[in-house]
C-alpha cells in the first residue's frame, strides 16, 4: 500500500505493509503534488507521476529510483499513468535483452493535453521517452484517464470534455521500435451525458458471460457502462 502526502514542499511516497500495517520506507523525489501511481506487472517498481512533469520508477527491492524522465513543456503536468507489458522477444539473447529490449510501456496523460510513451527495461531499469502518440495533439483538454487493453493493444484516453480516444499500434512492430508516432486515432467515443463532463476513471470488464465493456467514471458523480464492441 502507498501514499504522498505534501511535507514542506516535498511530496514523499510512504510504502506500507498492508497485512501488519507497518511503514516500510519513504521515498522523496517528487517536488510537486502526485496524480497517480501503478505497480509494474512484477511489483518490482512503482511508477508515479506528478505536477512536477517527472515519472518516476522506484524499486521496491532495494527502495531506491531507479530512473525518472521529465516531461517535455511549459505544461507537462502528469496526471494519471497506464502500464502494458510486451513480451519478450525470444530469439534476444539476455545480453540484448539487458542492453536493449524495452518490455514495459508506460503511458502518460498530461496537462497540455497530450498522451506520451515512455519505454521501460525491465532488466536494467531503464526507461527513455518514446514521444507524444499520433504525434500531435488529439485532445482539447487536459488527459485524465487512461486503460489498456491487453487484448487487442488498444489504449483508451479520456479528457476533461468528456471525449474519449481509442488508440491503435499501427505497426505492431518489436517493443524496441515501438514509439509514439506509432500510435494513430482508431476512434472516438463522444457520449452525449459525458459531454463536458471530466472523465476521472477507465476501467475495462470482461468475463464469460459479459460482452466487454469499458466503465467509465466522470465529475459530478457519473458512472457510465460502454460497450466496446457496439
Amino acid at each position: 500500500a502507498c501514499e504522498s502526502e505534501a511535507d514542506d514542499r516535498r511530496h514523499p511516497i510512504h510504502l506500507y505493509d498492508p497485512v501488519v500495517g507497518g511503514l516500510l520506507h519513504v521515498w522523496h523525489g517528487h517536488r510537486l503534488i502526485v496524480y497517480d501511481m501503478r505497480w509494474s506487472h512484477d511489483d518490482a517498481r512503482l511508477v508515479t507521476a506528478g505536477a512536477d512533469g517527472f515519472v518516476n520508477a522506484w524499486e521496491t527491492g532495494r527502495y531506491a529510483a531507479s530512473s525518472r524522465v521529465q516531461m517535455e513543456g511549459g505544461f507537462a503536468v502528469a496526471y494519471c499513468l497506464q502500464l502494458a507489458v510486451q513480451p519478450r522477444e525470444s530469439k534476444l539473447s539476455e545480453e540484448n535483452i539487458e542492453n536493449s529490449h524495452f518490455d514495459l510501456l508506460i503511458f502518460v496523460g498530461l496537462l497540455d493535453q497530450s498522451v506520451r510513451l515512455l519505454k521501460m527495461n525491465s532488466a536494467t531499469g531503464v526507461m527513455i521517452d518514446g514521444g507524444i502518440l499520433g504525434q500531435k495533439l488529439h485532445h482539447n483538454s487536459p488527459v485524465n484517464a487512461l486503460e489498456f487493453d491487453s487484448d487487442n493493444q488498444y489504449l483508451y484516453s479520456g479528457d476533461s470534455e468528456g471525449c474519449i480516444i481509442v488508440w491503435q499500434d499501427l505497426k505492431n512492430e518489436s517493443i524496441k521500435e515501438i514509439s509514439g508516432s506509432n500510435y494513430s486515432v482508431l476512434r472516438r467515443i463522444n457520449l452525449k451525458d459525458l459531454k463536458y463532463k471530466a472523465i476521472t476513471s477507465l476501467s475495462i470488464y470482461s468475463s464469460s458471460s459479459v460482452r466487454k465493456q469499458l466503465l467509465i467514471a466522470a465529475h459530478g458523480n457519473i458512472l457510465r457502462i460502454y460497450d466496446i464492441l457496439s
